[in-house]
């Protein structure tokens, strides 16, 4: 699509029920949601790693907590350090509540704090 000229009309579609056509916002909004699952999983990896963890275990813990599986492969425990918990915490806040109720949370927290 990114490369067919202007006037060229391309669409598709997929079966649920009946056929329904693929629009623009919904791959933009899948899109979102799926950037930011991989940034956030991202983030707890690399924290992991910084605080002197293996890479993959990182990984995995960051995907474990953000997933809510309850999995561990040893990284997780009362003596990790503390802002390594509070990173797992709100990677399991995040991934429970799912980003459409935390953008909406947010949103709602800036309109309240702009007067509207």
């Amino acid at each position: 699509k990114a490369i067919s000229p202007e006037s060229a009309e391309i669409r598709a579609s997929y079966h649920h029920v009946k056929r329904v056509w693929l629009e623009d916002s919904t791959v933009r909004a899948a899109m979102t949601v799926t950037i930011a699952y991989v940034t956030l999983y991202t983030i707890g990896t690399l924290i992991g790693a910084l605080y002197g963890f293996d890479f993959v275990q990182a990984a995995f813990e960051s995907v474990s907590a953000a997933s809510n599986t309850g999995l561990s492969c040893g990284v997780t425990s009362p003596a990790m350090p503390a802002p390594m918990k509070l990173a797992y915490m709100f990677q399991m806040w995040l991934g429970r509540l799912e980003f459409l109720s935390a953008f909406a949370l947010g949103g709602y927290a800036l309109a309240i704090l702009r007067g509207r």
